[in-house]
Order: C-alpha cells, then sequence, then structure tokens
C-alpha cells in the first residue's frame, strides 16, 4: 500500500486541519448567510403592532428589539398606505429604495434606518436609544409626508 500507515495518518491530519480551517473562517459569517435579508418573519402583525412591541422594547432598555420592530412598523405601515406592494421576502434596501422614489425627501434618511435595521438584526450590533428615537421619528415624518408620483 502507497505511504502505509503514515500516509494515512498524514491524509486524516490534512483533513481535520482543512475542516478547522474552513469552520474558523465560515463560522459566524456562514450562519448569518443562513439567516436571510427580509424585514419580516413569523405572524404577519400591523404596523400599530410594531410601534407598540418597539415602545415595549424600549421602555424595558432593549434598543436592539425596538430597533427592529420599529423598522418594522416603518415598513409595514408604509405597505397600510400602499406606499409599498404587501410583498414577502422583501429586504430593508428593497423597501428603502421603493419607498423612496415615493417619498424622495426621506431617501437619504430611509436609507440610513434601512442600515441601522441591517446592522442591528444582522450585524450583531446593539441597538442604542438614540438611534431608535431617531428611527422613531422617521416613522413619524414617513407618516405624515405627502407622497409624491414616482417617474414611469
Amino acid at each position: 500500500m502507497p505511504g502505509g500507515p503514515l500516509g494515512l495518518l498524514l491524509v486524516v491530519a490534512l483533513l481535520i486541519v482543512l475542516i478547522v480551517v474552513v469552520r474558523l473562517r465560515v463560522g459566524k459569517v456562514g450562519r448569518a448567510a443562513k439567516t436571510s435579508g427580509e424585514v419580516f418573519s413569523g405572524r404577519r402583525q400591523t404596523a400599530d403592532e410594531y410601534r407598540k412591541a418597539a415602545e415595549e422594547a424600549a421602555a424595558r432598555g432593549d434598543f436592539s428589539d425596538a430597533v427592529r420592530d420599529r423598522f418594522r412598523a416603518l415598513v409595514r405601515g408604509m405597505e397600510e398606505r400602499a406606499l409599498l406592494d404587501v410583498r414577502s421576502g422583501r429586504t430593508a434596501d428593497e423597501a428603502v429604495a421603493e419607498a423612496g422614489r415615493f417619498l424622495p425627501d426621506l431617501a437619504v434618511d430611509l436609507i440610513a434606518a434601512a442600515r441601522q435595521f441591517d446592522d442591528v438584526h444582522y450585524g450583531g450590533r446593539p441597538g442604542t436609544e438614540s438611534g431608535y428615537r431617531t428611527l422613531s421619528e422617521l416613522d413619524d415624518r414617513v407618516r405624515r409626508a405627502r407622497p409624491v408620483l414616482a417617474d414611469a
């Protein structure tokens, strides 16, 4: 047998090293890649239900949940106003890009809100009270905003 027991031992050792290296390099990234970029998951809720959940999370100091739920309220509210089509599987970036066409004065703030949502929800960054307050104010501004006709 070519290489004999020593050759077999070397092949096994190389396989173990390869598995360890792949595991170390993929680790969290691999798990995050399995998570979809969708804004919504689970049971369908109204914008007001998301707002209430966000306020409750903020009151208990859980600003990560507060940011997630307030962004979801923002998007659901735009769906309820028919600014966005109700569509499952939409990402935060897709939602704000589409909404920015109808609310151009808020487009930059919407992009920042999506970035904050992604950073907290997928990037593992902690939500902050100031981030939550900014998102709440944007949600209020979006609710008061008058949409413009999008260019064809």
